[in-house]
């Protein structure tokens, strides 16, 4: 992926409002009281970010969508 706009397109609807709420800093309990589903829900879309955007962890996460940022 070469910019914000390749992560955008990557991901799905559900889990792009997933991922702004971790760049937001919030767990996953608040995310799934803000979005009104299922803690393991979250959890599930959390995993798929990461696969898709091949990372492992937040911090993995946070840097691979700040480095596209600062390309865009």
């Amino acid at each position: 992926m070469c910019d914000r706009a390749a992560i955008r397109n990557a991901l799905a609807p559900r889990e792009r409002q997933v991922l702004t709420e971790l760049l937001d800093g919030r767990t996953e309990a608040t995310i799934a009281r803000r979005l009104a589903i299922s803690p393991h829900t979250v959890h599930a879309h959390i995993r798929s970010v990461y696969l898709k955007l091949r990372v492992h962890n937040r911090v993995e996460l946070v840097r691979r969508v700040l480095s596209h940022h600062e390309t865009a």
